[in-house]
């Protein structure tokens, strides 16, 4: 989405200048939805919105002949992350068809980079930075004014050194019974009762 939640401004401009900034190509699936967008079709069941989605990341993986996926977890915190998700591996799956294997992989991004990875070690990916990477990976993070709040937060709960190490997790899926509902559910009854949005998903 353009992470634009319940404000409706997007925060794309501020998503280009880090990866622009970190050298990374931005793909031709880039923020195609508002989060109001996403929320709405989820709502509503519209199946298309989602199916239109697949067919352009299946393509783009086609066309680019990615080795590997690496997406959002599922969290039960935020839809649409969960549905990144869902995305990342069935597009994969459809642009492996009959050819070379596509590897798929998560990281959180609620709680420690790590979280969970010590079971996944034998098979995830670990990236470790120097000391010039995460100053830059940190100062990039502090400069995406949309995100302050959720970057102050996690760097006075975590600290800075939680950061220094990235853990790529082999896709796996939680069980549809494990835990309590998810949080977007609880999130979104607020959310409703603030009058921001008319109904939970």
């Amino acid at each position: 989405t353009q992470g634009d939640g319940a404000s409706g401004i997007s925060r794309l401009h501020s998503t280009t200048t880090v990866l622009t900034g970190a050298g990374a190509p931005i793909g031709s699936v880039y923020g195609p939805l508002k989060d109001r967008e996403i929320y709405a079709a989820l709502a509503d069941r519209r199946h298309d919105v989602f199916l239109r989605l697949l067919d352009a990341l299946a393509e783009a993986q086609i066309t680019s002949q990615f080795d590997c996926v690496v997406s959002d977890a599922e969290e039960r915190y935020n839809p649409s992350h969960d549905v990144c998700r869902y995305l990342a591996s069935a597009a994969a799956a459809i642009a492996q068809g009959g050819g070379p294997a596509i590897e798929g992989f998560d990281f959180p991004l609620i709680g420690p980079p790590d979280a969970g990875a010590e079971a996944l070690s034998p098979h995830a990916r670990w990236i470790h930075l120097d000391d010039a990477a995460l100053a830059r990976k940190l100062a990039a993070s502090q400069n995406y004014k949309e995100l302050a709040h959720e970057v102050d937060s996690a760097l006075a709960t975590l600290g800075p050194q939680a950061f220094r190490t990235e853990c790529l997790r082999p896709w796996t899926s939680l069980p549809a019974d494990a835990g309590e509902r998810p949080y977007y559910e609880v999130y979104g009854e607020r959310q409703v009762r603030a009058g921001l949005y008319s109904d939970v998903i």
